[in-house]
């Protein structure tokens, strides 16, 4: 079957960020650890990599970041985890098995109490769980991944920029 100039173009927008996601995921597990489990939502909001007390990684990321309105926008979650004894990110396991994962989407300047846009995200391969998004008005976004994986709750936050 021939593929299409758009499945061609949306596979290989896929591989590059399954690719900036990967290296991302290594180099922040790399950097550092955090241990016990993080206190406070603004603590877990304002990374948007890093580790938990149950050595699960979440990495989420954005594709293009910065968009353009009306275009296409991939949002991933990559989980993973350590097993055994080992703190070798090298080692960690893709988590094939998440329970939910969405991406609740709001505008930088929208009141508290908006409740944003929430997609549901589809597991691909790795660990990896991608939505598509389209946004018509420019501007900053905060993008919340909300995972639910081996019995826990994680939630992470990165931010995407919309232009005209």
């Amino acid at each position: 079957m021939q593929r299409t100039y758009k499945h061609q173009k949306m596979h290989s927008s896929r591989l590059g960020l399954i690719l900036f996601v990967f290296t991302a995921l290594i180099f922040s597990s790399a950097c550092g650890k955090t241990s016990g489990s993080e206190q406070g939502e603004d603590a877990g909001k304002e990374k948007a990599m890093n580790q938990t007390a149950s050595s699960v990684f979440v990495a989420v990321a954005s594709d293009p970041n910065p968009a353009k309105t009306g275009k296409t926008i991939y949002l991933s979650a990559i989980i993973s985890e350590l097993k055994g004894d080992t703190m070798n990110p090298e080692k960690s396991l893709p988590v094939e098995n998440a329970e939910r994962v969405s991406f609740t989407i709001i505008p930088e300047h929208a009141p508290q109490t908006m409740s944003g846009k929430t997609l549901e995200a589809e597991h691909t391969m790795g660990g990896m769980y991608i939505t598509e998004v389209q946004l018509d008005e420019p501007g900053t976004y905060h993008v919340e991944a909300h995972i639910k994986a081996h019995g826990q709750t994680f939630t992470k936050t990165t931010t995407i920029t919309v232009e005209p």
